[in-house]
């Protein structure tokens, strides 16, 4: 009896001993999921690369005379159209007298720059102004050689710069150069954009996405659900 009193003992704490085990048994770790139906899109390949913004026509003025700089007729911002003097230019030469030589903007726009204060000496080499035509700005950048044949005239750009976080301006590729340079090994290239408002302006940094690809109506599932492996 004594006998059968220590196997049945032994058995029950077998017993606990798989119980307690059980009880501390690992769990699964959750994590949260997110279901998405699969659906059609039209999608883009975009190809990203950053340059700098030029005004389409951009003229700086000379005097035709030497001499001193007798007046600036206007200043920056101020626009001015073609023909119109922005300074006057007093020669100097002793015993003659002249009237005040105007020099005349080569463009229509606005005065960029003023190079020079009144009474600065004056050669016809020397910069005067610049005049902006900024109604139509131009994107230039340049294309690494492995893309150059995704870069075509015509494509769509979205152009977007630091002074206006989140907004994009729209243009079209327009001028492609034919010749990859020896030295960067890239591109050059031009985009156009209109800038009726005068928002962008001449030597603004500019990040241009260039629709290489699009495809309309494609069966797809975002890129976050893909995995490797």
């Amino acid at each position: 009896m004594k006998r059968t009193g220590w196997m049945m003992a032994g058995v029950s704490i077998l017993i606990l001993g798989c119980a307690k085990k059980e009880v501390e048994a690992p769990k699964l770790e959750a994590f949260p999921i997110k279901a998405e139906l699969v659906s059609r899109r039209d999608l883009e390949d975009v190809l990203t690369v950053v340059g700098s913004l030029k005004a389409k026509n951009e003229a700086t003025l000379f005097s035709r005379v030497p001499g001193k700089l007798l007046e600036n007729l206007a200043k920056e911002g101020d626009p001015v159209q073609k023909g119109q003097a922005v300074a006057l230019i007093e020669r100097d030469e002793v015993g003659v007298e002249f009237k005040p030589a105007p020099v005349p903007s080569t463009l229509s726009g606005v005065v960029g720059r003023v190079y020079l204060d009144r009474g600065s000496n004056v050669d016809t080499d020397t910069p005067v102004a610049m005049v902006l035509d900024t109604g139509e700005v131009v994107a230039k950048a340049d294309i690494p050689e492995r893309y150059v044949g995704r870069v075509t005239t015509g494509q769509a750009v979205r152009v977007s710069v630091e002074s206006y976080p989140g907004r994009e301006f729209h243009g079209r590729v327009s001028q492609v150069s034919p010749a990859v340079d020896p030295v960067t090994r890239a591109m050059p290239i031009e985009v156009r954009l209109e800038n009726k408002n005068g928002a962008l302006k001449s030597g603004m940094f500019a990040q241009m996405s260039i629709v290489v690809a699009r495809k309309a109506g494609v069966l797809s599932a975002p890129e976050s659900a893909v995995t490797d492996g």
